[in-house]
């Protein structure tokens, strides 16, 4: 079981990490920021529609991985 922990561990912490490097980039910390800088102007769809796909699929992932930490803990 500990084994398993300290691969949930690892993989959000490079979750996160790639999070964090689309998020400076863009000057943003969610989704949803990068989102309202799209309806407002800020940027363009085409300077960020891959970002935004990534971001979208790396939130998601950083859900999932919580949600097993949580049951793992749980578990031990």
């Amino acid at each position: 079981m500990e084994s398993l922990k300290t691969f949930l561990e690892k993989e959000l912490i490079g979750i996160e990490a790639k999070i964090y490097k689309i998020g400076a980039k863009h000057g943003i910390i969610s989704i949803f920021e990068l989102d309202e800088k799209l309806k407002s102007g800020a940027i363009t769809e085409e300077d960020m529609i891959d970002d935004f796909m990534e971001l979208d699929y790396l939130e998601s992932r950083r859900d999932d991985l919580l949600k097993a930490m949580g049951k793992v803990q749980w578990q031990i």
